[in-house]
């Protein structure tokens, strides 16, 4: 059992970080679909409202288009996740944590407009801490990609070897 336990620990942590790049991509899913539905705009931000809450990643309708949640946007509840512990929006270090989406009030956002064209391509990472002793260490990232603003196809591409890789590309390597 105790030469086991670490590989099931390893196991349970990439879950988290495969998991939370699924909810990420069903949430942009879900936000282009509403846009699209209720010729509407839809905005997808990470947000925090306290430094003491939690990380949320979420939707909602944007009634004036800013990208900012204002008292009379709506939220879209069903459209909202927690990021699980240990799992960060955070890109490698010296590589950008979110490439292509405007940065409002700290946060990168991607708005999509009521025909579901997104208002630009871009990528959210989200990076799994690991603790390695002392300092805390992050090794395995994930990138949710939006590459292009018409299609809608959402991608989930891994960090190694300084190069993001889609699985069907090349198999995963994990460092824990």
């Amino acid at each position: 059992m105790m030469v086991g336990m670490p590989n099931l620990m390893a196991i349970f942590k990439r879950a988290k970080l495969t998991g939370a790049a699924q909810e990420a991509v069903s949430v942009l899913r879900k936000a282009r679909y509403e846009a699209i539905r209720r010729s509407t705009n839809v905005c997808v931000s990470p947000r925090q409202p306290a430094a003491t809450d939690p990380m949320t990643f979420g939707a909602f309708i944007d009634a004036d288009g800013d990208c900012i949640f204002d008292p009379g946007d709506e939220p879209m509840k069903w459209a909202v996740f927690n990021l699980p512990d240990g799992v960060r929006f955070e890109g490698p270090a010296g590589v950008p944590n979110n490439t292509g989406f405007p940065v409002l009030e700290g946060f990168s956002r991607l708005s999509f407009a009521p025909n579901g064209v997104a208002g630009a391509a871009g990528a959210y990472r989200l990076g799994l801490i690991y603790q390695v002793g002392d300092p805390v260490t992050q090794r395995d990232f994930l990138e949710i990609r939006l590459p292009n603003v018409n299609s809608g196809k959402i991608e989930v591409r891994k960090y190694e070897g300084g190069q993001w890789y889609r699985q069907d590309e090349r198999g995963w390597v994990w460092n824990i």
